[in-house]
């Protein structure tokens, strides 16, 4: 997809461009410690949040502000590290 749009970057270049912020997304997660998340972190994140832990309450209500719906944040926070990496 990158190489489609009109910056000139070729196949190969482009590659190479998402291959090394693949490895800076998983370097990233290893110095923020978030590799090991569990698959369902979204699930777990909200019902912490709803129970009332701060840190989990700030991250959603955060997001609720942003104009994410339970359904967003629980779809992307789902997402393993680096898939979310990606998408950011």
């Amino acid at each position: 997809m990158l190489s489609q749009l009109p910056t000139g970057m070729t196949l190969e270049h482009a590659r190479g461009e998402v291959r090394k912020a693949i490895e800076l997304c998983k370097e990233q997660a290893i110095k923020e410690g978030t590799v090991g998340l569990p698959n369902n972190y979204g699930d777990l994140l909200i019902r912490d949040a709803e129970s009332g832990d701060l840190n989990a309450k700030k991250i959603v209500d955060k997001a609720r502000k942003e104009g994410a719906i339970y359904k967003d944040i629980r779809e992307f926070w789902n997402l393993n590290d680096l898939q979310r990496r990606m998408v950011i």
